[in-house]
């Protein structure tokens, strides 16, 4: 057996020892106090040596690897609340949408069914979909079982289908009963059926779940009251990969081992996970790496999540009033464009009522000068704390190496500037700062360090919980934690099954691609527009029903205009289970065969997302030319920006109430008439292009 290993403490001006490990221990010495092992003469921090830090309380949360011994402590016990734009859940969460749905009523009305609104997506996703999952078979069978009772129990007489309920698709709910073989014969028949049903689906349930029960309201209360033991002894939340390690345990009495189960939570969970990317992300985490620092620094011990801070979630142009739930919370605000929050007073005031308050607000996109003026007077009015604002007002822009992310701004004010920053932390901040700023040069280059930043944004694209990645990624602290995380994290294998899943979809891009290009009329070689030309074009553009353009066509064939071009690109429709194609992964594809300068993504008839892909292009602003397209509220960066079309007052609603095959040349070339008459371009053409036909760099 070897010896134990002892110490050298340099400490106040002294050197003691040497010591065992466990006597150092003992002391509970600041993580930034030198130490040297006996034998050697290489003193090192003791947060560096494993063996020297105390050992965590099981019944806390897990501690901070690191506090700077002179940091800046001026937090109050008050819970923080941490905002990251999107949507999110935990698993703790997914947990209770799947009791609700086992509690959810169907009701059959005119010969359709009805499920309420809260649980409509969880309940379509369920009955509308296959599935291997042997919890998720077993909800979907309890669904159909309702199905076929709800004509059981009609609604009261008076009740009639208002907005809070949905209709479900007439053509699903027909295939599933038939797949399970529902009885179309007399009412008993349809009872004596459910029972039967329910009574495989309870000897099932309750041999993996360890518990036996005959009648509905015994197995869902079972559930809850097994969703009620997955918390922490002192209160809160578990961390979401503790929470995994609790159901782990939780079943090592039962024939299960746990990973069917926590694989259909997070299954539910990614349903409700949309939106965000690297910098609110990052940003949140720099904010859960100080709580966790500054709070155990002050006292004593490390903060709880779901006690001493959380991380909730606001999707853009989405109400912020929902915030008033956080009851005597203090309120941190990153990388949210102001121009994105629909009433940020009306929130901030409901905040105050309810013993809350917006404690920081921080963003760097570009802003209207009226979103400023609204932010002093909240502040000069006591409604919110400070408000760090790095961006241009909008339409104006900024040089490249005075551009900030929101992890930026949140790195400098909580972390650098009051002694809480860690190598780690600061590469976090790093490869928010490239993705966000589109400053990654090859972001198909996987050697170079800068593409960890595109594995991580890919991870978000898989739709792994944005809440587990803030949590993992707040407790980085040296710099091999944040080049290592895709590895110690698992995520690695998470991203590399996203990748071969994503490739089987991306085909379904090519249904409806458009190429607008256009040109610049400063741009010519100095040579004028003949004027019977101009006066001719107009004739043939008004009788034209492809809007051919006389004048652009001689600015760009005989004026040496260069021809910009714009590749257009209609999301497909998916199924649930497929994995989303977001912007990045449309834009990684349709670049293996075509030449574009800015690729516009429209989701549907209702959002439309651009970005600058040629970095060299400078011709359009997106920033400005969303208002242009959209409606006053639409921007965001000169490269990358978002919109939407039926803000405008121009928006032709019937004749786009659906984008589809059919109609898409007609929207790109509504789009092309908005840049044209809004920026002063000229359409040189609007065209649809077809991989096989049209493809710049043939496969």
């Amino acid at each position: 057996m070897s010896e134990p290993h002892q110490y050298y403490i340099y400490l106040n001006n002294e050197i003691v020892g040497p010591l065992p490990a466990e006597a150092v221990r003992a002391r509970k010495l600041d993580p930034n106090t030198y130490v040297c092992p006996a034998g050697t003469e290489e003193w090192v921090l003791l947060a560096d040596i494993g063996e020297l830090l105390p050992e965590p309380d099981a019944t806390s949360s897990l501690p901070s690897p690191l506090v700077g011994s002179g940091a800046e402590i001026d937090i109050t016990e008050k819970k923080k609340i941490f905002i990251i734009h999107g949507r999110g859940n935990t698993m703790h969460q997914a947990f209770g949408k799947l009791t609700s749905l086992l509690r959810c009523k169907l009701r059959y009305y005119q010969m359709n069914y009805y499920v309420d609104s809260e649980n409509s997506e969880f309940t379509r996703y369920i009955l509308y979909d296959a599935h291997s999952n042997p919890f998720l078979a077993l909800i979907d069978k309890i669904l159909a079982g309702k199905l076929v009772l709800s004509p059981l129990y009609p609604p009261p007489p008076d009740w009639v289908p208002d907005k809070s309920w949905t209709k479900l698709s007439e053509f699903k709910v027909s295939d599933k009963l038939g797949l399970y073989g529902a009885p179309m014969g007399t009412l008993e028949q349809k009872k004596v059926w459910v029972d039967r049903l329910y009574a495989q689906v309870y000897e099932e349930m309750g041999r993996r779940l360890n518990f036996s029960a005959t009648l509905y309201p015994a197995f869902v209360d079972h559930l809850e009251r097994f969703r009620d033991s997955l918390r922490p002894p002192d209160g809160g939340l578990y961390l979401e990969r503790e929470y995994k390690d609790a159901l782990r345990k939780a079943f090592s009495h039962s024939p299960e081992d746990g990973e069917a189960f926590i694989e259909c939570l997070l299954e539910l969970q990614r349903l409700g996970d949309a939106g965000g990317d690297l910098d609110t992300i990052a940003s949140n985490a720099l904010y859960g790496a100080w709580i966790l620092q500054a709070w155990e620094a002050k006292y004593g011990s490390p903060p709880r999540y779901g006690r001493d801070f959380e991380f909730d979630f606001v999707n853009y142009h989405q109400s912020f009033l929902h915030l008033a739930r956080h009851r005597n919370c203090e309120v941190y605000l990153p990388d949210f464009p102001m121009d994105a929050i629909p009433d940020l007073e009306e929130a901030a005031r409901a905040l105050v009522e309810n013993g809350s308050f917006f404690v920081r607000i921080d963003d760097h996109h570009p802003m209207a000068p009226e979103k400023y003026e609204l932010l002093e007077n909240l502040k000069r009015n006591g409604l919110i704390g400070d408000y760090v604002m790095s961006g241009p007002l909008k339409g104006e822009e900024q040089p490249p190496e005075e551009r900030t992310c929101g992890a930026d701004l949140i790195h400098a004010e909580m972390l650098k500037k009051r002694g809480f920053d860690s190598p780690g932390l600061e590469e976090l901040r790093r490869l928010a700062h490239q993705q966000d700023l589109h400053f990654i040069e090859d972001p198909d280059d996987r050697t170079h360090p800068d593409y960890l930043a595109i594995d991580l944004s890919k991870l978000i694209g898989s739709k792994h919980s944005r809440i587990d990645m803030a949590q993992q990624l707040m407790f980085v602290r040296s710099y091999e934690d944040m080049r290592n995380i895709m590895e110690t994290t698992g995520w690695r294998a998470v991203v590399d099954r996203y990748e071969a899943d994503l490739e089987k979809v991306l085909p379904k891009l090519e249904a409806c691609i458009a190429a607008i290009e256009f040109v610049d009329p400063t741009e010519t070689n100095g040579a004028a527009v003949p004027a019977a030309l101009k006066g001719f074009g107009r004739i043939i553009k008004a009788l034209s029903t492809r809007n051919i353009d006389l004048e652009a066509l001689w600015l760009r064939y005989k004026g040496g205009a260069k021809p910009h071009r714009i590749l257009l690109t209609l999301a497909p429709f998916q199924s649930r289970k497929e994995h989303r194609i977001n912007v990045a992964s449309a834009i990684n594809y349709m670049k293996r065969f075509f030449r574009f300068d800015y690729f516009f993504y429209a989701w549907g008839a209702n959002l439309l997302t651009t970005r600058r892909f040629n970095d060299t292009d400078q011709s359009l602003d997106l920033s400005t030319l969303m208002p242009i397209l959209g409606g006053p509220g639409d921007g965001g960066h000169s490269s990358a920006a978002t919109c939407k079309p039926p803000s405008n007052p121009r928006w032709p609603a019937e004749k786009f109430a659906r984008l589809k095959k059919d109609n898409f040349l007609d929207y790109a070339r509504y789009i092309a008439d908005r840049i044209a008459e809004g920026t002063g371009k000229k359409i040189v053409s609007v065209r649809l292009l077809n991989r096989s036909t049209d493809a710049d760099f043939p496969a």
